[in-house]
């Protein structure tokens, strides 16, 4: 499990964050133009992926604890 959480963030924070964040930079730069609703809605996006991203970090995180207990247990 902590392998898959963290193969999930690898993929996903290069090809799903790093674009969006670029976006908001150009944004914040005077680079590029964005309405305020799609500003919004892009923040908003990145908002709820990136809680996602904390739940599975979380996932992964426990299942680590759980192989190192699991580990413990079995002396």
């Amino acid at each position: 499990m902590p392998v898959v959480a963290l193969a999930v963030i690898w993929a996903f924070t290069p090809t799903l964050f790093w674009p969006m964040i670029n976006e908001l930079y150009a944004v914040a730069c005077g680079r590029l133009v964005r309405s305020d609703a799609e500003l919004v809605a892009l923040v908003r996006r990145w908002v709820l992926f990136d809680w996602v991203r904390v739940a599975v970090i979380a996932v992964g995180f426990v299942g680590a604890v759980k192989a190192i207990s699991w580990q413990l247990e079995r002396g």
